[in-house]
């Protein structure tokens, strides 16, 4: 069981590192970046100067898929005990990137509401999932774990 923790953790915690060093190497505008610059002084200014398509692809969405696979295993975590802990799962993380996006789109919080990073992060939360399967009950499911 604690080794079934370590790799939620591990799961949760790594995704959301490479998305803060998304937000601090590519996004210097952000909360996140202005938070770091008046803690510590330190601003971060590197762009990527090529316009391809990778380069939208991890400014736009990267952070988005990251941080909805990291909240799938979050979720899983605390449903894992419940009988229908995988259908919970993808209804909560799905409804919750939903609701994010409205919040946006409506003003409530900041960012730009994109019907694109709905669906990324649906086939990212679906992703994390079949995973999470495969991770702890080799694609089948097991009552011990």
């Amino acid at each position: 069981m604690r080794k079934h923790r370590i790799i939620l953790l591990l799961n949760i915690i790594i995704p959301l590192i490479f998305g803060l060093v998304i937000y601090l190497l590519l996004k210097p505008n952000t909360y996140i970046s202005e938070l770091i610059y008046s803690l510590f002084n330190i601003r971060f200014d590197y762009y990527i100067s090529n316009k391809g398509i990778i380069r939208i692809f991890i400014y736009n969405y990267l952070c988005d898929i990251l941080w909805a696979y990291a909240l799938t295993f979050t979720v899983y975590y605390f449903v894992n005990s419940f009988t229908h802990k995988y259908l919970l799962t993808l209804f909560i993380t799905n409804m919750f990137c939903v609701l994010i996006e409205l919040l946006q789109y409506f003003g409530i919080v900041s960012g730009t509401f994109d019907i694109f990073d709905i669906l990324l992060e649906c086939v990212s939360s679906a992703l994390a999932l079949m995973y999470i399967l495969f991770l702890f009950h080799g694609g089948k499911e097991n009552e011990n774990h």
